[in-house]
């Protein structure tokens, strides 16, 4: 008879990096961010670094109003495995903030959500 065991989950100690956009066009933004902390660092060279990328509009973090200032996933992919994301569907001459948080492994916990980046505006549709 054995006892069952625990399972132990760590958390990495800082969250990546703040997002930086690098790219846009009127329905895009490509953002990305630095992987983080030597632990960050290790489980991407190990493939078991994850992130989860969130967006909101960037007026709704200062008017607070309703859902509107809600974070939502980035879709199709709330979770991604590069330091890199593009948000797609976004309206033309907008102001949208990113976060990221990070976990390192599979038993691993997601980190907080770092500081966000933004506000960045897509480009006027021609």
């Amino acid at each position: 008879f054995s006892s069952p065991s625990a399972v132990v989950r760590t958390r990495p100690s800082a969250p990546p990096g703040w997002p930086r956009m690098v790219a846009r066009s009127d329905s895009s933004i490509t953002v990305e961010w630095d992987q983080g902390g030597s632990a960050m660092l290790a489980a991407a060279r190990k493939g078991e670094l994850r992130f989860q990328v969130q967006m909101q509009l960037a007026s709704a973090a200062s008017d607070g109003e309703g859902d509107s200032g809600e974070w939502i996933p980035i879709q199709p992919s709330a979770e991604t495995a590069d330091n890199q994301i593009v948000a797609f569907d976004l309206q033309p001459v907008t102001e949208y903030a990113f976060r990221v948080r990070a976990k390192t492994g599979t038993q691993a916990e997601w980190t907080n959500f770092g500081a966000p980046g933004g506000p960045f505006k897509t480009a006027r549709r021609f």
